[in-house]
């Protein structure tokens, strides 16, 4: 720790930034959960908002890594909680996606918006259901996830989870009251997107 106060004394962020490329500081320390680092950062001045070349900030990557520690800490110090990455994912898009249940109800209760959508338009309910995440998918639904949300290929978690053979989050889709009827004119668009 106190090798990195001293380079933090030394040098500005974009000098550390360049030595490792397009991953900052901050971030690599989110990655692996470094609270004390992150804390050392932030003090000497590093942009909480700085991102690396796949776009994530420390935020993100904590969430991705599920370290809750690091992410209350960030929140706490400001960070943006509706950052998003090039794939057009945030923090709380991308713990659904990894199955991280505790850093999503963290980021839940920070006020993130459960109807985040990817660039390709879905929703974390979406790829929860589509790995049969049924602890993020309750989280979600307890928190007014959208039922009838479409992607951008017009499938609903419960089209996506049915065509995974996601059996339990089917059930739990179809108990929270998802429509199981489609529309007639969304058939041609659903036949589209499947072939």
């Amino acid at each position: 720790m106190q090798k990195i106060d001293e380079l933090c004394d030394q040098e500005t962020e974009s000098q550390i930034a360049d030595k490792v490329g397009t991953f900052p500081p901050l971030v690599l320390a989110a990655v692996n959960g470094h609270v004390k680092t992150l804390q050392v950062l932030i003090k000497a001045g590093a942009n909480i908002e700085a991102k690396d070349n796949y776009g994530c900030t420390a935020l993100i990557a904590a969430a991705q890594n599920d370290h809750v520690e690091a992410l209350k800490f960030l929140l706490e110090a400001g960070a943006d909680i509706n950052a998003r990455s090039l794939e057009d994912c945030d923090a709380l898009w991308i713990a659904a996606c990894f199955g991280h249940h505790k850093s999503l109800e963290l980021l839940l209760q920070a006020g993130a918006d459960v109807e985040t959508k990817n660039k390709d338009g879905w929703t974390p309910l979406m790829i929860s259901a589509s790995d049969g995440e049924i602890e993020i998918m309750k989280s979600l639904l307890d928190n007014n996830a959208f039922l009838e949300a479409y992607n951008h290929d017009g499938f609903t978690a419960l089209m996506i989870a049915a065509q995974n053979g996601q059996t339990e989050a089917v059930e739990l889709l179809l108990e929270a009251g998802a429509n199981i009827e489609v529309e007639e004119e969304e058939v041609s668009l659903l036949v589209e997107a499947i072939h």
